[in-house]
Formats: C-alpha cells, structure tokens, sequence
C-alpha cells in the first residue's frame, strides 16, 4: 500500500527561512506517493533546498524539496534514501563550504546521528563476530592437530608418574629375598658342618674356632660374592 507524503512529510512556508543553496523542483502527479520519490531521488541531491532559520546557524540547517511548487520537509527515509551514497569516513566533516563563500551542511543532523549509531553498532557487531571467529578458527586447528596427528610406530602412552605420598609403605620385596639368601646359607653351613664332621671330629672343630671362622668365611664369598664388601667374619680380642 502506497503512503502519501502528507502522512509523513511537514509542509514548509519558505518565507521564514533563508535559501542556502536551491535545488530542482519536482512535479508530481497527484496524490504524491512516498515510494515514487524514494525511487526518483535515491542517490541524488540536486532535488534538495537548503533551507535556514533567520535567527540560527549552521547547525540549524534542514533540506527540504519543492513539489509542486510547495516546499516538504525530509522524513528519515527519504534523507537515507537521497543521501545514501554519502559514507562516514574517519576524517568526515559534515560542514562544507559553497562557492559563494557560505557554510552549508553536508548531511542533515538527523541523518548523521543515525549514521553513527549504525556505524557504532556495525563496529561492535564486527568485533564481535571477528572474536567468535578467532575462537573458532582456533579450535578448528587444535581439533585438527590432534585428529591428523599419527604416533610414530612402536610408541606407547606413557602413564603419568603418581605422586609421591608422604606415608611410604614398606617395601617387603627386600625383606623377602633377604630371607631366601639366609635359608640358603644356612643350608650351606649345615652342608658345610656334615662334611667336616665327615673328616673332623665335632671336638676338633669346636676346639678350634679360626679354622671353623675360616670356613664359614669361605662359604659366604662363595655363595655370596655380592656381599662380600659388606660382611666382615672375624673374632673380637
């Protein structure tokens, strides 16, 4: 459904305010439609009259248009329609000067504000979104890495070493095998005993304790050369 401009579009006695720069009047057939002027004056100033109050200033400025031979006032989306191909840029300056010497303004205010609120959100939504896009490039390749990566042949997973804990149990392995070598070597003396029983009397052995010393010293080193460095077999004054 078409909208007529009287709708949204104020009526302007052009006898309060001063001409700034004049544009190009427009005819139109009746009743004036706001699409139809949307899509004759997109993109294109030379419809727009400059128009100020007697007592204001530059900041005061409004563009209005001439339509059959009365003056409108812009609602917003005209304004962003005939000033779209205007971009903010970083040194943007929304005053310019005419050849005449007189300072007029690039946009309407109203149109400006917009602009910059569009611009403020547009810069957010960006940050954001390049953030999110960051975040998720990153995971991308850390999935990547650690799908595609092969482990060398023969490797295995190492288990992590457990801590320590401060309440040591005891190791019984040693205990164990020091009791093996005992019944071992008290096997050995017993050996040892039988055979020189065998050749000496149980008298003459007891009578003579270095030589038995000697004996057992020798059966020791032999079957427990290891120990050696450790055990010393002799007889105290």
């Amino acid at each position: 459904m078409s909208a007529n401009i009287d709708q949204y579009m104020k009526t302007v006695d052009v006898r309060d305010y001063t001409i700034v720069k004049a544009g190009v009047p427009c005819q139109s057939e009746t009743p004036i439609r706001l699409e139809r002027l949307v899509a004759l004056m997109e993109r294109n100033e030379s419809y727009i009259y400059w128009l100020q109050p007697a007592a204001g200033g530059v900041e005061q400025q409004f563009p209005s248009v001439c339509i059959n031979d009365k003056f409108y006032t812009l609602n917003l989306k005209l304004e962003k329609a005939i000033f779209r191909h205007v971009r903010l840029c970083r040194d943007f300056n929304n005053c310019e000067m005419l050849e005449d010497g007189t300072k007029k303004l690039r946009i309407p205010c109203r149109l400006l504000k917009d602009k910059l609120k569009t611009s403020c959100r547009f810069q957010v939504s960006a940050g954001v979104a390049s953030g999110v896009t960051c975040i998720a490039v990153h995971v991308l390749l850390f999935n990547d890495c650690v799908f595609t990566q092969r482990m060398p042949s023969g490797a295995a997973i190492r288990k992590p070493k457990r801590t320590p804990s401060r309440f040591k149990t005891k190791d019984r392995t040693l205990d164990k095998t020091q009791t093996e070598h005992l019944h071992h070597f008290h096997a050995h003396v017993r050996e040892a005993h039988a055979r020189a029983e065998s050749t000496t009397s149980t008298t003459c052995l007891l009578q003579s304790p270095r030589a038995c010393l000697d004996r057992l010293r020798r059966v020791f080193l032999d079957e427990f050369p290891e120990y050696a460095h450790r055990v010393k077999i002799e007889l105290t004054a």
